[in-house]
């Protein structure tokens, strides 16, 4: 009877701490702008926890990756139109992923990037003259960190939208 209300103890304090691992990081679009033919974003990543966390810094080549993906949705019609400014899709599962390209984010400190694209990186072809919606998707799971370290953020993170027209 013990074990198994120690089992449920553990079970029950894992999923509070993981849980709460994951509300420690915010993904958020700053902002957005359409100038000179370029999709500009700034995007950002916070630490809102007690504790440092280690996070994979946006950029066009995690777009190629797969880890970074950024969408507009066509407001009246839903439909989607995605950033890809690569030259070939690279093979995730082929990689593994160094720190090179890591921050190590302090309790309650933000790093924030701008990312610039040109109009022509977006499949389909953005149409004139319409209200988009962006969005950013951070798709941590399903990457092969080498090696491993504590505080490694492998969640994933949805930002939240920006409207933007063109």
């Amino acid at each position: 009877m013990r074990l198994y209300i120690l089992v449920i103890f553990i079970m029950l304090f894992s999923s509070v701490v993981f849980s709460q691992q994951e509300k420690c990081v915010f993904f958020k679009l700053v902002n957005t702008s359409i100038k000179n033919e370029n999709l500009n974003l700034k995007m950002s990543i916070e630490n809102t926890g007690d504790t440092s966390l280690i996070v994979y810094k946006p950029s066009l080549e995690a777009i190629c990756l797969s880890i970074l993906k950024v969408s507009l949705i066509d407001i009246e019609s839903g439909e989607i139109y995605d950033v890809f400014p690569c030259e070939e899709v690279i093979d995730l599962d082929g990689i593994k992923v160094n720190y090179k390209d890591f921050i190590c984010l302090n309790s309650h400190e933000i790093f924030a990037v701008n990312l610039s694209f040109s109009l022509n990186d977006i499949v389909p072809y953005l149409m004139k003259n319409k209200k988009y919606s962006i969005r950013s998707k951070f798709l941590l799971s399903g990457v092969d960190f080498y090696p491993k370290k504590e505080g490694l953020v492998q969640s994933d993170l949805i930002s939240n939208k920006l409207p933007i027209f063109y």
